[in-house]
């Protein structure tokens, strides 16, 4: 007889390491088969069809005030040997050399960063996850933004003042200064609470509050910047003056006197009666 040439096809195999074991065979008419089990032949493989799996190190879990990182790509896959990344709306770039960090540089907003890997038998990333090959974060550079309510009327007569600051939602601290005051008052914003700027026994005169923010990941309004409100606490009553008032004896049954003066915005008046306990104050509301 002819020596068999004949092909062991296998196929459909799973992922992992396979062992195929084989022994020649001799088959003669009449006689039991002959096998060789002391000579077997042993082939061993490895079906590997997956592309690495990367982690993405030196990024920040969601927020901050940081736009330069050293990012590392790394994979348990003894086979990865090279990678390609992509960040936001770019194109596909080639990583550096394996063990080198990736450089990257970014504005304020949010960013992802995708990398797709590949081994030596050239199994690569399709479309990187979350899970593996991908990272998104956001980067905010801006200082909160402030607003006020019952802030003081531009002058008034009262001697304390109860501010409410409105701020973004990642205000977490308020810093205020009254005039000029060399060190500021600290206040630490706690959720679903407002938070007031409350001043009392103020003096008389004109008056200046700074105030500044700072957000949740380091943001700060500098001093420079700072929001001012300003006002006047008046507790002065104006003095009036008057035109056209009689003097000594005169013989008219009427009189007409003009009522001015700085501040006058309304008076009052009473005939005859002059002192704290005679005669009868008439309002004039112009």
């Amino acid at each position: 007889d002819q020596p068999l040439a004949s092909a062991v096809t296998l196929s459909g195999l799973a992922e992992g390491p396979h062992v195929v074991e084989i022994v020649g065979v001799e088959v003669l008419q009449d006689a039991p088969p002959l096998i060789n089990d002391g000579e077997a032949k042993l082939v061993e493989w490895e079906v590997d069809t997956s592309a690495p799996a990367v982690t993405i190190a030196g990024l920040p879990a969601e927020k901050t005030a940081d736009t330069v990182f050293d990012v590392s790509i790394t994979s348990n896959d003894d086979n990865f040997v090279s990678y390609q990344y992509q960040l936001d709306a770019d194109g596909w770039v080639d990583g550096p050399a394996l063990g080198e960090p990736l450089p990257l540089t970014v504005v304020h907003g949010i960013h992802t960063l995708a990398v797709r890997a590949k081994d030596e038998l050239g199994n690569e990333t399709t479309v990187p996850t979350a899970e593996a090959g991908k990272k998104t974060w956001e980067v905010d550079t801006e200082p909160p933004v402030l607003e006020f309510a019952d802030e003081p009327d531009a002058r008034t007569r009262e001697t304390s003042v109860a501010i409410k600051v409105i701020g973004s939602e990642d205000m977490v601290e308020v810093q205020y200064k009254l005039d000029n005051a060399a060190e500021p008052t600290v206040l630490q914003v706690v959720e679903n609470t407002d938070t007031i700027i409350s001043i009392e026994d103020l003096t008389a005169g004109a008056h200046t509050l700074s105030v500044i923010a700072t957000d949740d990941v380091g943001n700060a309004i500098p001093w420079a910047n700072a929001e001012a409100i300003t006002w006047e606490i008046d507790l002065t009553a104006p003095v009036a003056e008057l035109t056209g008032a009689p003097s000594g004896h005169v013989n008219t049954r009427s009189i007409n006197v003009t009522v001015g003066g700085e501040d006058v915005t309304h008076y009052e008046y009473k005939l005859d009666g002059p002192g704290d306990t005679e005669g009868t104050w008439t309002a004039n509301d112009p």
